[in-house]
């Protein structure tokens, strides 16, 4: 398969410019960040990441409020190592992403010196877990998956949410009785769903 060179940065590559820290007494103690604003614009810049191809997967997950989206499964290497990325194929109704302005960004970090950058079973086990206690929130209209990527030391769990306090309340009880996970969450006032944007515009080469 030929390699296919993005025309442009990643979304992290712009930078999040976090303006405060929202503090969470919660099971999790995660480290919870506030921004209001975030860099979306894409720059012509020398990359670092090659994409070594699509895979493309028509896959389902629990989005009941935008509906069962289709989704692309891409692989491209950061820094030499690979990186999976799931990305929501299609926006949902402007009705619906007018209920989700908040961007969440739920990190977890890693060892990367193992088993090529991917995260060790225990360790996948734990983030299958984490993910599918989220999937409960969604089913409850609370967030929406738009994407994810694990790889080369970092997994991210990216969805779009309406009110903070009520997901970070629901997110507390759907992981109690789960282990304490090494989570970051940072939140980013998006109304035009502009990451989301950035990500097709760069992985999807959607205009």
């Amino acid at each position: 398969m030929d390699l296919i060179r993005p025309a442009a940065s990643p979304p992290e590559a712009a930078g999040r410019l976090i303006s405060g820290k929202l503090s969470a007494d919660d099971p999790q103690q995660p480290l919870v960040r506030v921004a209001v604003s975030r860099q979306f614009e894409i720059q012509e810049v020398c990359m670092r990441l090659i994409l070594t191809g699509f895979l493309f997967l028509i896959m389902s997950t629990p989005n009941s409020a935008a509906g069962s989206p289709s989704w692309q499964l891409l692989k491209y290497e950061d820094g030499g190592l690979p990186v999976i990325m799931k990305v929501m194929e299609d926006f949902p109704a402007e009705s619906i992403r007018a209920q989700f302005g908040w961007l969440t960004v739920i990190s977890w970090r890693y060892d990367a010196t193992e088993n090529n950058g991917m995260p060790l079973l225990d360790v996948n086990n734990q983030m299958i877990d984490l993910e599918s206690a989220i999937d409960d929130i969604q089913e409850n209209d609370l967030c929406v998956q738009v994407y994810s990527k694990t790889g080369n030391g970092l997994k991210e769990l990216v969805y779009y949410i309406g009110d903070r306090d009520e997901f970070m309340k629901a997110f507390n009880d759907a992981l109690a009785d789960q282990p304490r996970y090494p989570l970051d969450i940072e939140f980013f006032e998006d109304p035009e769903w502009g990451d989301l944007k950035t990500v097709h515009t760069v992985y999807l080469r959607k205009e």
